[in-house]
């Protein structure tokens, strides 16, 4: 696995996720929550979340084109920085109810693109 692969993979799952929490926050939040009870508040949070979404997705998309080894690790760490604290976050998720599926969604992206990160920075023979 490429560095440039795990860029492109990290950068199209967040803009995936960018216009449902933008336009579609009710119903992406009805569908991970089992139809938890959401408010005006968590419209204007899931919107402020896609913005944040969006900004860790441009990211990665625009580093695949970097040329120095540098840069393209040091962005790599940071992403790697990002699903740590994305794993650590989402054990404060409640857990009873039904975020159940929302734990599990939010905990496999961040897992998959650190483990990613990890194998792509510190095991694969190939330089990032």
């Amino acid at each position: 696995m490429s560095l440039n692969l795990v860029f492109l993979l990290h950068a199209l799952s967040s803009f995936v996720f960018v216009p449902l929490l933008w336009f579609y926050p009710e119903w992406l939040t009805d569908k991970l929550t089992g139809g938890a009870p959401f408010t005006e508040a968590g419209v204007v949070y899931a919107r402020l979340y896609g913005l944040g979404v969006l900004l860790i997705g441009m990211l990665p998309w625009r580093a695949r084109s970097f040329v120095d080894p540098l840069v393209r690790r040091s962005v790599a760490i940071l992403l790697l920085i990002v699903e740590l604290c994305g794993i650590v976050l989402c054990f404060t998720f409640p857990s009873g109810g039904g975020w159940a599926l929302a734990f599990w969604v939010s905990l496999s992206f961040y897992v998959f693109f650190a483990v990613a990160y990890v194998y792509v920075l510190f095991i694969s023979s190939s330089p990032p």
